[in-house]
């Protein structure tokens, strides 16, 4: 297995998985407060990622997927490449698809402009893991809470990292990162979180989609297939 795939553009739970996510909600209420007045530094927005001069939607580009944190992964426990490809793929369509007449366009605009820019999205092969084994219609709600909870969390890194520098370790240096920075990322923290979990609250048909996307690539591909014999005639 080689951990490494493309998407194209057309993932039992015990206490630790609740404590995971009870630090989450626990995370998000601090994010909350924090904004309300509990930074200090600089309270200037250096950047909003719900926001975009966009007027027509960008296309989700194809998306290379590298599989990480082999280490820290269930053991005997396979990755299905394909199947996980093509449940990444519709996640992502998903969280990218909202159009100019949305309010969450700017927001799914910023996701699509990172992950075209980076062109690879690294996930974790114990995430990847567990979205290949979910059955279709048969995922709790818990176990879908906590996946799309870790995910957004991954997505929201992709996205932020893109733009804030690395938080120094030195005392100095965090103290400086904190005054510039720290209220820009956390005001688009809670900004993004809201919508990628307002999107991702219900489990989505995996495989509906999946038909979905095949159709699609197959009319396209015919269609292309038409136009150049018609151009060669």
């Amino acid at each position: 297995m080689s951990g490494h795939l493309v998407c194209k553009s057309g993932f039992g739970l015990g206490k630790v998985a609740k404590l995971m996510l009870a630090s989450f909600v626990v995370l998000s209420a601090f994010s909350g407060r924090v904004l309300a007045g509990c930074l200090g530094g600089n309270n200037k927005l250096l950047f909003d990622l719900t926001k975009t001069d966009n007027t027509e939607k960008t296309p989700l580009s194809d998306i290379s997927v590298k599989l990480s944190g082999i280490d820290k992964s269930m053991k005997n426990v396979d990755v299905d490449m394909e199947l996980l490809n093509q449940r990444i793929t519709v996640l992502l369509r998903h969280l990218t698809s909202c159009g100019p007449d949305s309010p969450d366009f700017g927001t799914s605009e910023n996701i699509v402009k990172v992950l075209n820019k980076k062109g690879e999205i690294e996930i974790p092969k114990r995430l990847a893991q567990s979205l290949c084994q979910m059955k279709t219609g048969k995922t709790s709600r818990y176990e879908w809470g906590v996946f799309s909870d870790e995910l957004i969390t991954l997505l929201f890194h992709l996205a932020i990292d893109d733009s804030v520098p690395p938080r120094p370790t030195d005392k100095e240096g965090s103290k400086k990162w904190d005054n510039e920075y720290r209220y820009t990322y956390y005001k688009n923290y809670v900004n993004l979180t809201t919508y990628m979990r307002k999107s991702l609250k219900n489990k989505l048909n995996f495989d509906g989609r999946i038909k979905k996307m095949e159709a699609e690539t197959i009319g396209s591909t015919a269609e292309t297939t038409s136009k150049e014999t018609s151009a060669e005639e």
